[in-house]
């Protein structure tokens, strides 16, 4: 029950995120396969989307987000999953603001910002590691702003400032 074989009858699929961890560890720490997952889940996503707007049905876009953040956790070295994380930030947040998703939206920021902070320090010392966790944190904030959380969007707000003056 933790595999199915996909639509085009060519390949197998997981059947739901948390069965990856049942696959064993080494086989999902390979960066090939992370980049071919990430790949799969940000097409997930696209159908996910079309899905939605023919049906109103959320759940695979639900599907696609849980996937999504199983992949970020074990990007361990940052680069495997760098355009799901990208992705993810930026129009994964606009579509689940545009459905009026706050809490799809919630979840994925955390996944982003977990995945971000285990980066290697090289590679957080750089300015576009920063400007990203900026808009990181002012994506944050706009949700705490949406959620009614003032004081959380404010201090996420000028977490964000601060990056960007420095």
């Amino acid at each position: 029950g933790l595999l199915r074989v996909a639509g085009d009858d060519e390949r197998w699929e997981f059947t739901h995120a948390l069965a990856a961890r049942f696959a064993g560890a080494e086989s999902v720490d390979d960066p090939a396969l992370l980049r071919t997952l990430s790949q799969w889940a940000l097409d997930a996503f696209q159908d996910g989307a079309a899905h939605y707007r023919r049906t109103e049905d959320f759940g695979r876009l639900q599907a696609a987000t849980l996937h999504a953040a199983a992949l970020l956790a074990r990007d361990e070295a940052g680069d495997a999953a760098d355009r799901l994380a990208n992705w993810l930030l930026y129009d994964g947040q606009d579509l689940f603001f545009a459905l009026g998703r706050l809490g799809q939206a919630c979840s994925t920021l955390n996944a982003v910002e977990a995945w971000m902070r285990r980066q290697p320090e090289q590679q957080q010392a750089t300015a576009r590691w920063r400007r990203e966790l900026s808009v990181l944190l002012e994506k944050l904030g706009d949700l705490q702003l949406a959620q009614g959380d003032l004081a959380g969007a404010r201090a996420s707000y000028e977490q964000s400032w601060k990056i960007r003056e420095k």
